[in-house]
Parts: C-alpha cells; structure tokens; sequence
C-alpha cells in the first residue's frame, strides 16, 4: 500500500477551506481529545480518480448530521496511489488535527505520503521554504466499502412558488385572459425572489 502526492498552494489553500466546517462538525468532546482520532469516524478515501472525505456530526445539536465531499484528483500537482484494493486507500482519522497540519504549509507547496511513525500508520505532510515543516497524523487503515463511501442519497428539491396577493398582478392577467390565444408562462427564481410573466401569441 503506497500513498504520496504534491499540492500546490492553492490546492493546500482549497482542502484547508474544506476541512475547516468539516472539522468543527466532526469533532469529540473536550473530554475525549486525547482519543479523538478514534471516535469521530471521519473517513478519508484516496484512489487514481479523486479524495472523498466522510464525517458525521458528534455534537448533540448536530446529531445525524453526516457531510459527504469529494475532490477531483487534479488538485494533485503528482500522486501515486497502490493499494491491493483496486488501488484505493481508506484510512480514519482526525480531521482537525489534518486540518491544524495544513494551516502550517499555507502558500506553500507540500507533499503528502502514508507511513508508519514510531509503528503506527500516519499521513505525513511535509513542507519545505524557509522553515521544514513536518506532521505526522495518526490514521486507522480500513477496507474500502463502497456503501459507505458513496455520495448520499438525495430526494429531488422541492420548490414552491406563492404568488403575492397584490391588485398589479391582478390587472395582468385580466388583460391577459383578454387577449384570446394567448398562452401564459409564469417562472420565479428561488435566489432573486422575482417572478416573471410571459405571454405569447
């Protein structure tokens, strides 16, 4: 099983901003800090194609909150990804912690690879400029699971458009139905509030 990819400045920049709401969400208790990495459950699942990131919420107020997030492996300035699991990696691990790792290496280029720290499995990052920068965040290797990898279930949105009690939208369409052989169309944008009317022959 082999792991070790590059990212650019930007692509450190882009999954920090990623992580940051993500971490929140995911987080222990502060009672449970010291083995936090073994409770939160988030998953970070590598493969030739993309980086998917699964958490769920553990705050009571966020309780069956699960987040699903998915980059294309493009970020990657280089990657080299083996495993004997079509070539996919899943490990556990603390997302603050990785998190905390990249608010280190911002606007820097760095480098990412699976290894065993002191004989325990760890993602490592490692920048180089003025300062050497390394981290070492404890993972949990697990077998990849399609199920619980793949992107949630949606239903389809629901939208619903309330016509506002007003006499000119009144007036509209009375001169409207006047016109014979007209067919009327009414659309409403759900981001600007605005409906709009349109009548053709």
């Amino acid at each position: 099983m082999r792991f070790k990819a590059t990212l650019s400045p930007e692509s450190v920049s882009l999954l920090h901003d990623l992580l940051t709401p993500l971490a929140r969400l995911s987080s222990s208790k502060a009672s449970d800090r010291d083995a936090s990495w073994l409770r939160n459950g988030s998953l970070l699942r590598l493969d030739p194609e993309s980086l998917v990131i699964v958490c769920q919420a553990k705050s009571p107020d966020c309780d069956g909150i699960s987040c699903y997030a998915k980059l294309n492996s493009e970020m990657f300035l280089e990657h080299r990804i083996e495993s004997r699991e079509n070539n996919a990696i899943v490990m556990e691990l603390d997302l603050a912690q990785f998190r905390q790792a990249l608010s280190t290496t911002l606007q820097q280029v760095c480098s990412l690879k699976l290894a065993k720290r002191n004989g325990v499995p760890s993602l490592c990052l490692e920048a180089m400029s003025t300062v050497q920068v390394h981290h070492a965040i404890p993972v949990r290797m697990r077998k990849d699971n399609p199920e619980r990898m793949a992107a949630p279930a949606l239903s389809a949105p629901v939208a619903s458009m309330h016509l506002p009690r007003s006499k000119p939208l009144r007036s509209i369409v009375e001169q409207i139905k006047q016109r014979e052989g007209k067919d009327v169309y009414l659309s409403a944008s759900p981001r600007t509030g605005e409906l709009t009317v349109v009548w053709q022959g």
